[in-house]
């Protein structure tokens, strides 16, 4: 399921300047809330109030949302809310909200489990839980535990597969050898059962994990997939004999860290990282020529023959092109490294990462106003703008002289500037 962000910064000002009001109307009456204008139901303190919110507005508004927030309750409003913190505030609602007004009121909140904490969530101040501060709670406690989108949809996926009885939790018997690893680490209350909260938690901290080892979801996604392919005892790793068959790079027992005799996920997940990054590899490079791989590789032992090759193409002329370009070694078959170590070298040769490429890609969108995918001179900015090229760098990105400027000439010279550069960054 897609996970819609709902940005919230707004928030704060809204919030704020409601407790502003309520504070000013409580001073305004203080000093004269009986005298009451003749020509209007207003009273005094409710005409205080207004006379200093607009002195006070235009200033309120120029200062940055994060600069507004007066305590670190309210900084809980500075978040993102995603899909699933709504549904779980509408289920929330749904199972508490009594009388069907769209809040919790006091009486309501008393049945929270955390209601303890109920009154930090309060943000209008008005004694009830509305949706958004309910949806803002859950928000807070993802944020706690660096718990993401990606890491719920991979919940989701989890629970589909492996919640037999659709109970919305990972039982005791729904716990297999193979899955998960480690269930006492991630079931923190030790009662046997995986929760989605627990689960989530566990997604997350792993995901934390591989990202400062380096790992991109190319490598995971391909770690799991050879453990699927090759785990044959289905004890959720790879032993000796296992690896020894699959189309790892180089020596798994160099990755096994903690020296168990098996690759974890993760063992091998690094592994692959540090393979793709010796070589230079980005993560769209992995994606684009794994696929291709499979698709000859029929029994997945990481070559592709001369047979499995004939039998996917309509010619034999057709088989000695791709040998001659991939077959490296010229054994007759083409394995995953060489197609690798030759997506390295073409990397090279083009001077320019998928970053640059992507950088390009918006460039020429935002100036390509006749939709020809080439930017023209007349299309470029006659003085600087930020997120603008400018004409004077016409003559230094239009490398042929064709007088337009395409994708990979564009590529090419965001990848010249130096990195963090004020023109590079002016782009964006």
């Amino acid at each position: 399921m897609q996970q819609n962000l709902l940005v919230v910064p707004p928030l704060p000002k809204i919030v704020c300047i409601g407790m502003l009001r309520n504070k000013l109307v409580e001073f305004g009456g203080k000093i004269g809330n009986r005298f009451v204008h003749p020509w209007s139901s207003f009273t005094f303190g409710d005409t205080v109030m207004r006379v200093l919110l607009l002195a006070i507005g235009g200033l309120w508004f120029s200062i940055p949302a994060e600069a507004q927030l007066l305590t670190p309750h309210e900084s809980r409003i500075s978040t993102q809310l995603i899909a699933a913190d709504l549904e779980s505030a509408n289920q929330t609602l749904a199972i508490l909200d009594l009388n069907d007004d769209g809040a919790l009121d006091q009486k309501e909140q008393a049945k929270l489990e955390w209601f303890a904490e109920a009154k930090e969530f309060d943000l209008d101040r008005n004694e009830r839980l509305s949706q958004i501060e309910i949806a803002i709670y859950f928000a807070a406690q993802r944020d706690e535990n660096d718990v993401e989108a990606i890491d719920i949809t991979v919940t989701e996926r989890a629970m589909k597969a492996h919640d037999a009885n659709q109970n919305g939790q990972i039982d005791p018997d729904e716990i297999s050898t193979a899955w998960p690893d480690d269930p006492h680490e991630i079931d923190v209350d030790q009662d046997g059962v995986l929760t989605f909260t627990e689960l989530s938690r566990a997604f997350a901290f792993r995901r934390v994990i591989r990202e400062e080892l380096g790992i991109l979801g190319v490598d995971q996604g391909w770690a799991i997939k050879i453990r699927t392919r090759f785990d044959r005892d289905r004890d959720g790793g790879l032993s000796e004999a296992e690896w020894q068959a699959t189309p790892l790079p180089g020596d798994p027992a160099k990755f096994d860290e903690n020296s168990d005799g098996r690759l974890s996920t993760l063992e091998m997940a690094t592994m692959l990282a540090k393979h793709r990054q010796k070589l230079g590899l980005t993560g769209q490079d992995q994606l684009s020529i794994r696929p291709m791989f499979l698709t000859y590789d029929a029994d997945f032992n990481g070559t592709i023959s001369k047979q499995e090759l004939e039998r996917l193409t309509a010619s034999g002329a057709n088989v000695s092109e791709l040998l001659d370009k991939w077959d490296i070694n010229k054994d007759g078959e083409i394995s995953l490294a060489e197609m690798e170590k030759e997506l390295a070298r073409l990397r090279d040769e083009k001077g320019y990462t998928d970053t640059h490429a992507q950088q390009a890609s918006r460039l020429i969108l935002r100036h390509d106003t006749n939709r020809d995918k080439h930017i023209g001179k007349n299309e470029l900015n006659e003085t600087e703008s930020e997120g603008q090229l400018t004409k004077e760098l016409f003559p230094q990105i239009d490398r042929n002289s064709d007088s337009v400027i395409d994708h990979e000439e564009l590529a090419r010279y965001l990848a010249s500037q130096p990195t963090g550069g004020n023109k590079t960054k002016s782009f964006e």
